[in-house]
């Protein structure tokens, strides 16, 4: 028995064809011997709720060298347990997803270096963890990377770097990115000043869904900085903040008849 049905076992799973069946096309493909199609499978079960067939396919996954497979087993064994239980395993689980390029495991694995918890903490692995991720295409480890070189935590600051970071995430969808990429080049901070670059990041974040982004945005056409001046765009993108939910944004200007922003 491999050591990753042997984790299976821990979890109560008994690892057959049968308990691995699901109607759809992709656990068929993963019980054919496709590893690729196992992750999607189990992450589609685990979703479900049937976390026994998900941890089976997973497991029939990553026994195959799919990462994105023992990435989701590193999850569901510390959601069972509870990771100060089974911390080495799932630990395990996710430096191999890493060591298989899935960029998710590496980023959930530096979180636990991170944060401490439950690992010992290492500042010095996570950062590299982060990169790994970002390089393996995880765009929330190109954001953690991003912020921990725009810190200094773990890797020497260099914060030319974690805007280069921060563009990667933004690029993947990481809303809350774009706001920190945007903050870089509107300020020039290791990066020359680039207004009109930091309205699009922020144009991006808004877009994605980021109040923050529409309330950056909204301050630059209310004052004129990288696009041109627009109050009405400007109270536009408040409201916009403020109905998605962003309480300060519904103190901001709001114009009047006489073209005016005032508080409301």
């Amino acid at each position: 028995m491999s050591a990753v049905r042997s984790l299976a076992a821990l979890l109560g799973l008994l690892v057959t064809p049968a308990a691995a069946q699901a109607p759809d096309s992709a656990a068929l493909a993963c019980e054919a011997g496709t590893a690729a199609a196992c992750g999607p499978a189990g992450l589609r079960l685990e979703r479900l709720a049937l976390e026994e067939r998900a941890a089976a396919l997973y497991t029939l996954g990553c026994d195959r060298g799919d990462g994105a497979s023992c990435t989701g087993l590193a999850r569901l064994l510390a959601a069972r347990f509870g990771v100060s239980g089974h911390t080495d395993r799932a630990a395990q689980l996710y430096q191999r997803a890493c060591d298989l390029r899935h960029g998710p495991g590496c980023t959930a694995l530096g979180l636990w270096y991170e944060r401490g918890i439950p690992l010992n903490p290492d500042l010095d692995r996570a950062a590299a963890l982060y990169v790994a991720g970002c390089t393996a295409g995880d765009p929330e480890g190109c954001e953690r990377a991003g912020g921990a070189y725009e810190t200094g935590t773990g890797v020497f600051r260099n914060e030319a770097a974690a805007a280069q970071y921060y563009r990667q995430a933004c690029d993947g969808g990481r809303s809350s990115a774009c706001v920190k990429a945007g903050d870089l080049y509107l300020a020039g901070r290791g990066v020359r000043t680039d207004e009109g670059l930091a309205a699009r990041l922020f144009l991006r974040a808004c877009e994605l869904g980021d109040a923050n982004g529409c309330v950056r945005l909204g301050n630059l056409y209310e004052n004129g900085r990288g696009v041109a001046r627009d109050l009405h765009r400007a109270e536009s993108l408040y409201r916009r903040a403020c109905a998605v939910g962003n309480a300060a944004a519904c103190r901001l200007p709001l114009l009047t008849r006489d073209g005016l922003l005032i508080a409301p």
